[in-house]
């Protein structure tokens, strides 16, 4: 095609440059997205976290239990799509000060266990043992509850919990919220191979340092619309795969729990106090998709020795509900679930109103 000089101009260049243009105007279009992406997540203030943490750290070393919860801390708890404000009072327990009034309260009750008893990913006052306070108080029972759960802590560290409180927490009712993965490390092992940075337990500081930079929002990850599509991506891949086989767990291993549980209940019994005994099971367990035979005989064991046992993993069998477990999350609840935990315990006969 001739030019504006007469002088013959070939057809292909045109096009080079429409390309060019054309590519261009989608790398802009793409960028301006991107940009309004990043600016709508942070001005909403979406939470998009690739991976699950307290921040600062939560927890420290202690030569006895192996680790505990920092006192008086005052942090955050990020999960994938959510935060929980997380605080500890003075001796490093989950919630407020054991005050004169709580102490007088003419009911009194002590919760044991992990990271289900101490309301990983919920806030403070959605934590099963807090809405078991309001739940009792709401009824008329001046009640007072002390939360002394601690993420990753098994029956034996638990028994020693209860020694160190119960000369001040005086409890007449003690419950303890027991889980199979109890047994899948337990903490007399476990303790031998991690150590404590930044409030974190580590196994593999070179891991640690990469998660770190991952939670710290560094490279990529400063990047709201990177964490957003990735924490999307990683919840589809969760929900499409296969999920391997549960381990099995011995009747042997079993005793690992039933003996730490004998020690429990004879304090109790110095004490006065009813021992009760929440058995509590993973969502495939409630799915149907694991056995409940390790809750079974652990509730056997439990009513041998005297305490009332709340079976959850026998009522929500083949129950499933939505909303009841958190996002990706296998054994932790939302604050609706924490509640029904607290309903189920809060009907026990232990817990009864007076007549």
């Amino acid at each position: 095609m001739p030019g504006d000089d007469g002088v013959p101009r070939p057809a292909g260049g045109r096009r080079r440059r429409r390309r060019r243009f054309a590519a261009f105007a989608l790398a802009l279009g793409v960028a301006c997205a991107c940009l309004i992406g990043e600016l709508g997540l942070r001005v909403l203030g979406v939470v998009a976290e690739p991976r699950r943490h307290f921040r600062p750290g939560i927890l420290r070393a202690d030569p006895e239990l192996g680790w505990a919860l920092r006192p008086n801390y005052r942090g955050v708890r990020y999960e994938y799509a959510h935060q929980a404000a997380t605080s500890t009072d003075s001796l490093g327990y989950r919630g407020p000060e054991w005050t004169a009034a709580r102490a007088r309260a003419p009911l009194r009750v002590l919760c044991l266990g992990d990271s289900v008893t101490f309301g990983i990913g919920v806030a403070d006052e959605e934590t099963y043992p807090a809405q078991l306070e309001s739940l009792l108080r709401g009824r008329g029972q001046a009640a007072s509850v002390y939360d002394a759960g601690v993420p990753g802590y098994d029956t034996v560290q638990e028994a020693v919990v209860y020694q160190r409180l119960a000369a001040r927490i005086h409890p007449q009712v003690v419950v303890l919220a027991w889980l199979p993965n109890d047994l899948a490390e337990p903490s007399q092992e476990l303790r031998k191979q991690v150590r404590f940075i930044d409030g974190h337990m580590i196994h593999d500081e070179r891991k640690y340092r990469r998660w770190k930079r991952r939670v710290e929002h560094r490279g990529l990850y400063a990047s709201a619309l990177y964490r957003f599509f990735r924490v999307r991506s990683q919840n589809l891949i969760e929900a499409l795969r296969r999920r391997e086989p549960p381990p099995r767990i011995e009747p042997k291993p079993l005793d690992y729990s039933l003996r730490p549980l004998e020690a429990i209940a004879r304090r109790a019994r110095e004490d006065g106090a009813h021992l009760v005994v929440v058995l509590v099971p993973t969502r495939e367990q409630v799915a149907g998709r694991e056995p409940i035979a390790q809750h079974e005989r652990m509730g056997a064991a439990a009513r041998e020795l005297g305490a009332e046992v709340v079976d959850l993993a026998a009522a929500w069998a083949g129950k499933p509900r939505a909303g009841r477990f958190l996002l990706r999350d296998r054994l932790h609840f939302t604050p609706s679930g924490c509640a029904e935990i607290a309903e189920a315990v809060a009907r026990t006969a232990a817990l009864a109103p007076a007549r």
